[in-house]
Formats: C-alpha cells, sequence, structure tokens
C-alpha cells in the first residue's frame, strides 16, 4: 500500500511540475507541441487550437498548452542551434507556412540523412520560389531558420527568368547551374500553368505528328504493293 501512495505522490508533483513548466516549441497550424519534462516526451494540444509558428507555451493540463508569449530572438536562436542544418531550395508553398523545398546537395543529403527528395519545411516566413534557404532537422519535422545569406543570388534569378520565358527543364543553360536547381526547376515547372499548357500542346503536336507520319508510311506501303 506504501508503494501505491508513494507512486500517486510522484505522478501528483510531476503533474504540478509540468503546469509550472513553460517551454519553446515550433507549431503548425492543427498540429501539436511536444516537449520533455522529467525525462518524459508529453505531447499538447496548442491553445489557442490554430496557432501556426513558434511560441512559449504553459501547459494547461496533461493535454493542453496554452501560448503564454512569443520567443525572444536569442531564444530562437538558442533552440535552432540544437538542431541539425541543412541547406534546402524552396520549390513552393504547400499549405499556410508550410513550403515544398529540396536539397542544395544531394550527395550532402543522402550521407547525412539517408535521402535526397522534395521536403516540407515548416514556418517559413520570409522566401520565394528558388530562394536557398537553412533548415533544421529535430529528429521528425524540418523548420525554416533562415534565407541563406551566404548563396549566390544570381542562380535564382535566372531560374525565374527562365521560368517567366517558359523555358522547358531540359534547355535551360546558365552559368553555375547544378543538376540540383534543373531538379528545382522541374518541381516549379510542373505546377506552373503555362508550362502545363506548353506540355499539352507538345504532347498533342507530337500525336499529331505521329499520326501523319503512320498515315505517310500506310501511303508508302500501299504505293508500293501496287
Amino acid at each position: 500500500m506504501a508503494d501505491i501512495r508513494n507512486l500517486i505522490s510522484q505522478l501528483a508533483a510531476q503533474e504540478t511540475h509540468l503546469c509550472d513548466t513553460k517551454f519553446l516549441a515550433p507549431c503548425t497550424r492543427g498540429g501539436r507541441v511536444r516537449t520533455r519534462v522529467a525525462g518524459m516526451v508529453c505531447t499538447f494540444k496548442p491553445k489557442p487550437r490554430n496557432f501556426e509558428g513558434w511560441g512559449i507555451f504553459q501547459p494547461v493540463n496533461e493535454k493542453i498548452g496554452e501560448v503564454v508569449e512569443e520567443p525572444s530572438l536569442p531564444q530562437l536562436t538558442e533552440y535552432l542551434q540544437l538542431l541539425v542544418p541543412i541547406r534546402l531550395q524552396l520549390v513552393g508553398a504547400l499549405q499556410g507556412q508550410t513550403w515544398l523545398a529540396y536539397p542544395v546537395n544531394e550527395s550532402d543529403a543522402k550521407q547525412r540523412f539517408g535521402v535526397a527528395k522534395p521536403l516540407p519545411v515548416h514556418l517559413v516566413n520570409d522566401g520565394a520560389i528558388f530562394e536557398q534557404i537553412i533548415a533544421r532537422w529535430d529528429g521528425q519535422s524540418w523548420w525554416f531558420e533562415d534565407i541563406d545569406r551566404r548563396a549566390d543570388p544570381l542562380p535564382s534569378e535566372e531560374l525565374r527568368t527562365a521560368l517567366k520565358k517558359v523555358i522547358s527543364p531540359q534547355e535551360i543553360r546558365f552559368k553555375g547551374m547544378t543538376p540540383e536547381m534543373r531538379t528545382v526547376y522541374e518541381l516549379v515547372a510542373q505546377q506552373t500553368e503555362e508550362f502545363s499548357e506548353k506540355f499539352q500542346q507538345r504532347r498533342d503536336e507530337s500525336r499529331f505528328a505521329g499520326g501523319v507520319t503512320n498515315g505517310w508510311r500506310r501511303v508508302a506501303g500501299v504505293s508500293r504493293s501496287r
């Protein structure tokens, strides 16, 4: 009986400690936030429920964490420094502040994370298509840190110019272009209406040309048979 009472007392103390704890965490719209308290990983629904961004939370109970204030820049920087960085290039917005991005260096991504593929990056609050960024990996999700200030801005401008001119991914060429940039450009082109129309026109022309060629072959066959 004494052991049960001790256990109940410990649980009550942990719950009290939990409600007195404040923690910094990122949150996507409709998502949840996590923190580690007394060696345990605790997950909460944010309050307000539609919160999206970085916040300092305080548990209301074992299920809900309320946003009590915004983190300062030093606090946010300290948090992000604990996570694993990677350089990515933005492809386009998916939903809210979540964007699709692609590794700037495929070999590095494969070596460090095992894959090189399009990735969803959350809380992108300052970005544009083809922009190079720094994101951080927490073991489950990618979080936007900042625009990559060390990146050369000219390739991004070249890609935007080519996109406006509706230049196909196979035809685009400029100094400093990498295979990864071409992949990003192709991903963007796939979601661009002007390219959809252009690709459909090319498919139609290809089918028409194929039909004409087959028609001439049939005619030629008939001529030879005579």
